[in-house]
């Protein structure tokens, strides 16, 4: 081959197959083969997913997605894309078949794999065809093993994910209790049964420096999986979401609750009571992202505490506003400042601070153009795009009653 030629490695491990090399293994084989065909393999070039990442699916493998947005510049980054094998581009067909044609045709890249080398032309590509058949034949039917492998687990009382907070995992053992995590755990049953609310512990716990097990703060959601979670009380639960790609939950016929082989961390009695109080009291959905705009503002305006958008939210108050926005990390209890504010409110600000500008930049001159535009009876999204073309986001500081503009850089005249 001419040794001009530029080369990139894709390189992906499933710890499912014990049969595949390790990612330096990998490397080790890509590396031979490029010094024996001259080619030239930059370390930028190299993509190495994280161990596990299943090869099913294009858009979980964030590297993979990198290395395909690398390939599509200009002028061309690499010549060939080197794999140890083929099911390491993916074992799904469809996918492999996609953009494998994209790469070629599109863009000039071959991909080659260096254990399983096939003819060029016609039959090489047939040879190739099959080998992806097969990829996924594998993929599929290994699935299939590895859930049974788990649903027996499962009814045996052994777990099959990760250990959750107040446990870790020992080698050819039960897992066993972590006495500060489990302090953790307790805490948050106590105030539950207490008649705190889960947003509300979430900013107490957080309070106290407390982390989850992933050594994050602590949301509403992550203290109301910990109270509906059965492995505290010495059981195990399978089976429960459609998948790992979805929020969805399957009929509670289809869950498989055993009991287990570890120690408990909450008495039967607070769990009952958790329960009833769940079951009796669910919880409003919080919200997760900037929900669908129901108003002109909606995104455009930050919480001085933590920096997320204010969601607009509806509905009549205790205080007496009925509709307003408010932070979404202080709803999941990230923080505990609230930073409601209602509609009518936010707009008066808004409308103050335009008309009385505390900077001379040249924006201000606009300020008049927008002030005419908010109280006018122009679309909502008229007014969403004139505030979008002039501020990058605008920030609420509630202690202060303030507004600050946050001006894109460089500014649009």
């Amino acid at each position: 081959m001419d040794s001009s030629r530029k080369a990139a490695a894709y390189i992906r491990v499933s710890t499912n197959d014990q049969l595949e090399l390790s990612p330096l293994s990998q490397l080790s084989e890509i590396r031979a083969y490029c010094e024996k065909e001259g080619l030239l393999l930059s370390e930028e070039f190299i993509y190495i997913e994280e161990e596990g990442i299943s090869g099913r699916s294009s858009k979980n493998r964030s590297v993979f997605q990198k290395m395909i947005t690398n390939a599509k510049q200009v002028p061309r980054p690499f010549d060939v894309i080197l794999l140890w094998e083929f099911s390491r581009f993916a074992r799904n067909q469809e996918e492999a078949t996609f953009y494998k044609s994209m790469l070629r045709k599109k863009y000039g890249i071959d991909i080659l794999s260096v254990k399983e080398p096939i003819p060029q032309g016609i039959y090489g590509r047939l040879i190739e065809t099959i080998i992806e058949w097969q990829d996924e034949f594998y993929s599929v039917n290994l699935s299939a093993e590895v859930t049974r492998s788990m649903k027996l687990k499962a009814l045996q009382g052994l777990y099959n994910s990760k250990m959750p907070l107040g446990y870790d995992k020992a080698p050819n053992a039960f897992p066993t209790i972590n006495p500060q995590e489990a302090s953790i755990v307790q805490a948050i049953f106590s105030l539950f049964v207490s008649g705190h609310g889960k947003s509300e512990i979430a900013r107490l716990i957080n309070a106290q420096g407390y982390q989850t097990k992933n050594q994050h703060s602590f949301s509403a959601q992550a203290v109301g999986y910990i109270l509906e979670n059965p492995f505290y009380i010495g059981k195990i639960r399978w089976n429960r979401r459609k998948s790992s790609a979805t929020s969805g939950y399957k009929a509670f016929e289809e869950w498989i609750v055993s009991d287990a082989h570890h120690t408990a961390i909450i008495d039967s009695d607070t769990w009952n009571t958790a329960q009833k109080l769940i079951s009796s009291h669910p919880s409003a959905p919080i919200p997760t992202h900037t929900p669908v705009k129901h108003h002109w503002l909606t995104g455009l305006i930050h919480c001085s505490v933590c920096g997320r958008a204010l969601y607009y939210k509806s509905g009549c108050k205790s205080n007496g506003y009925c509709n307003g926005f408010q932070c979404s990390g202080y709803s999941h209890g990230f923080h505990p400042v609230s930073q409601f504010i209602s509609t009518k409110k936010l707009t008066t600000f808004l409308l103050w601070e335009l008309a009385h500008p505390s900077d001379t930049s040249a924006a201000v001159f606009l300020y008049p153009h927008l002030i005419e535009i908010i109280k006018s009876n122009t679309p909502d999204s008229c007014k969403r795009e004139a505030m979008q073309n002039l501020f990058e986001g605008i920030i609420f500081h509630k202690e202060t009653k303030s507004i600050e503009f946050l001006y894109h850089s460089p500014l649009p005249f």
